[in-house]
């Protein structure tokens, strides 16, 4: 491709050549037309002249001037055609001109683009010469590793014989191993089916252990939700009478409270059909070393039993187990 460009880069000078000696001439045929320009117009002067000198000789000159005023016809006429000539003449030079102007510039362009294409092949031939160094080097490496590898080869082949040898001594071992693993296996087939059946025993109890856990949850929830019940309806039975103890007060007041009780009592069945209201107070001749309750009513649900009950009082007491507890009901 450089070749080729430089074959048209020297085609396009001669071309430029070629141009140069064109212009060269028709700048030539240019000053010969202006000077034979000059010539006819020394000409019409000189014939001016000799036009004024023959004034005074007009009647014998007049062949002449008719002679000489065809001459002048033609002179202008040949004028005419050299000062078109000249301005074609003209016209094209700077056609040629701008023609060898652009040439040039190509030729510049074209100029340019080989000098960067001989850098790209200088470029590209250092890139050859390392290319060839590292190829070189690659060689030398590939070699030293060959050797390395045969080497190796060599140590590996000598250590599978060795293990060929130890592979039939392992062979005879594990026949013996085989032998003893199948007298096991046998063995442990039996405490297998011992182990499955003491599996399937421990899963039943697990089942009947997670159903009783069940279930005591389920008795929990409902003695926690009992005992919410019998605390909110105690403070319901606390807000109907005042902490008065009936030692304190005359009969006729007591029989005022009875009455008032009674009411209160009426009123909170009626309100709450599934509870029963409980006044619990200590008997006349009990232990002084028991305490008092902090609260004496209670609103017990109906499903609620009496060991319950004595189990809640129990509680409020702080009684150990030891410590005895009888609740009586008065009937009256």
């Amino acid at each position: 491709r450089l070749n080729a460009k430089t074959e048209e880069l020297a085609q396009s000078k001669e071309e430029v050549s070629a141009l140069t000696s064109k212009i060269a001439a028709l700048e030539r045929d240019v000053r010969a037309h202006e000077a034979a320009a000059a010539a006819a117009a020394a000409a019409e002067k000189a014939a001016s002249q000799a036009a004024v000198t023959e004034a005074t000789q007009r009647e014998s000159l007049e062949a002449a001037q008719r002679q000489y005023a065809m001459d002048m016809a033609r002179i202008r006429q040949k004028e005419g055609d050299l000062v078109s000539e000249n301005a074609f003449l003209k016209e094209e030079l700077t056609q040629l001109r701008s023609v060898v102007g652009s040439k040039t510039e190509q030729l510049d362009k074209q100029a340019v683009c080989i000098d960067a294409q001989r850098n790209q092949i200088s470029e590209l031939q250092t890139l050859r010469d390392q290319l060839k160094k590292e190829l070189a080097a690659a060689n030398e490496s590939f070699a030293k590793q060959s050797d390395e590898m045969h080497a190796a080869a060599k140590a590996q082949s000598r250590k599978l014989q060795e293990f060929s040898d130890k592979e039939a001594e392992w062979t005879a071992e594990d026949k013996r191993l085989t032998d003893e693993i199948r007298r096991l296996t046998d063995a442990m087939e039996g405490e297998s089916i011992q182990l499955r059946a003491a599996h399937e025993e421990a899963e039943c109890l697990k089942e009947k252990l997670t159903k009783a856990n069940q279930e005591t949850m389920k008795a929990r929830e409902q003695l926690e939700h009992q005992t919410q019940r019998m605390e909110r309806m105690q403070k319901e039975v606390d807000q109907i009478t005042s902490q008065v103890d009936s030692s304190t007060i005359t009969p006729q007041e007591a029989v005022h409270m009875q009455n008032k009780y009674k009411s209160e009592v009426t009123r909170i069945v009626r309100e709450n059909p599934n509870c029963i209201p409980i006044r619990c107070m200590r008997a006349d001749d009990c232990n002084p070393v028991y305490p008092l309750l902090e609260k004496k009513k209670f609103a017990a649900p109906k499903d609620m039993t009496l060991s319950r009950f004595n189990e809640h009082i129990r509680q409020k007491l702080k009684l150990t187990p030891d410590e005895p507890l009888s609740v009586y009901v008065e009937t009256s």
